[in-house]
């Protein structure tokens, strides 16, 4: 009967990253009563990282990345002739080991004096198979004149002033969380050039509305180490509302509108003879003061006894720059015999009676809602009209013929008719 064949145990196999497993001669492991050693088939299975070739029944397993680190389980498999098996499973183990981080060329750079080198993202110029680019602590050194500050593995450079120039080396060093280290030395130049003009902080300003802001001496507010104050050349802009006139470097602000409020920002420009600029920015603020509402064109009136005013359209006769007319509230005093309403801002005025002349000042007020009022008199007349006398009723009189009417009280009895008539029945006035 043929028997199986029979694998003793495969030996597992452990190496550290970038290190090669043995090669395995299977004969080793095997026996089979029936078959000789050449006889066997081997295949193997199980691995997806690791490649394992066989060969002359010798397995050969192989790193492709050499980074690479983990454990595979490899099922070896024998046959004989026959298509009888054994197997046995091994394990292959590769160990981390720390790579040593790679810095690819952080590039030179050149400036010209007064400009800013660009600052450097290191970890665009760093690799570290085991550590990510956050765990990577960066050093410099080498620079005595330069300054360098690392954050966040942002390396910013600046030199001690603005009219430095000349070159140092500065050597970046970058350590991973095993403290292997590498370097890598970069060039700073700065060359001489022309310095512009530099403006200190012009102050912002805040006034009310109807007030003036303060001239700015502009001398006071710059400095070039190759030029005078007086060989400087000013220049604003960005205003609209607010006005802007310099002379003999002396900026003055003005506000063309005595009622707007708002603010505006102004850039002020400083250039020296060699075109160089600087500027400065300053905020220009005018706070709103409620203003009074003001009253114009309101006209006297005058009718004849026995007629009517004419109403007033109060809105057509206010102004006010913060409200609406809606927002007035309108009053009316001095009147003593006529009689004054107001309603949706129309003014009314009413005679006490038909028959009332005579003229009278009215003082019409408008408060807006800040509280602030404004006033206008109108002077209303009221001219005579000569009215016809008015009779009350007579009484009728009845008396027998030979007797005597009573005689009649007319005008507040200051004036006594008296008539005696006989054979006559009515009295006709």
């Amino acid at each position: 009967v043929n028997d199986a064949p029979v694998i003793s145990n495969i030996s597992d196999q452990t190496i550290n990253e970038g290190s090669s497993f043995t090669a395995i001669s299977l004969d080793n492991y095997i026996s089979d009563v029936d078959n000789a050693d050449t006889e066997m088939t081997w295949t193997a299975k199980g691995q997806t990282e690791l490649t394992l070739t066989i060969s002359d029944r010798v397995a050969t397993i192989i790193l492709p990345n050499a980074d690479w680190n983990g454990s595979e389980t490899i099922i070896f498999t024998a046959s004989d002739i026959n298509g009888l098996t054994d197997t046995d499973t091994v394990v292959f183990t590769v160990m981390p080991v720390n790579d040593v981080p790679v810095i690819a060329d952080i590039p030179d750079q050149s400036i010209e004096e007064g400009a800013s080198f660009t600052t450097i993202n290191l970890d665009n110029y760093i690799e570290d198979i085991e550590d990510s680019d956050t765990a990577i602590s960066w050093e410099a050194s080498g620079y005595s004149q330069l300054s360098v500050e690392i954050v966040n593995r942002a390396a910013t450079i600046s030199p001690p002033n603005i009219n430095w120039n000349g070159s140092e080396t500065i050597y970046f060093t970058a350590t991973d969380s095993g403290g292997l280290t590498t370097a890598d030395a970069v060039i700073f130049n700065i060359t001489p050039v022309n310095d512009p003009p530099e403006i200190t902080d012009i102050p912002d300003q805040t006034i009310e509305e109807g007030e003036n802001f303060v001239t700015v001496q502009l001398d006071n507010t710059v400095s070039d180490p190759d030029n005078e104050d007086s060989e400087m050349a000013w220049a604003a802009s960005g205003q609209s509302e607010l006005s802007v006139s310099i002379s003999n470097r002396i900026a003055t602000i003005t506000v063309p509108d005595e009622n707007w409020n708002g603010n505006e920002t102004i850039l002020f420009i400083a250039a020296d003879p060699n075109g160089l600029t600087d500027s400065d920015s300053a905020v220009f603020t005018v706070t709103p003061v409620n203003d009074p509402p003001v009253i114009t064109g309101m006209t006297d009136q005058s009718i004849s006894e026995g007629d009517s005013f004419t109403s007033i359209q109060l809105d057509d006769y206010v102004a006010d720059i913060e409200n609406t007319d809606t927002e007035i509230i309108w009053t009316a005093t001095g009147q003593s015999q006529l009689t004054v309403t107001i309603e949706n801002r129309i003014a009314n005025i009413i005679l006490p009676n038909n028959d009332w002349n005579g003229s009278e000042t009215i003082l019409f007020t408008a408060t807006d809602t800040g509280g602030l009022t404004s006033n206008s008199t109108v002077v209303v007349t009221v001219t005579p009209v000569n009215d016809p006398p008015q009779i009350t009723d007579i009484e009728n009189q009845n008396i027998s013929e030979g007797s005597t009417f009573e005689s009649i009280t007319l005008d507040n009895n200051r004036h006594i008719i008296n008539r005696h008539y006989s054979k006559n029945d009515c009295i006709c006035i």
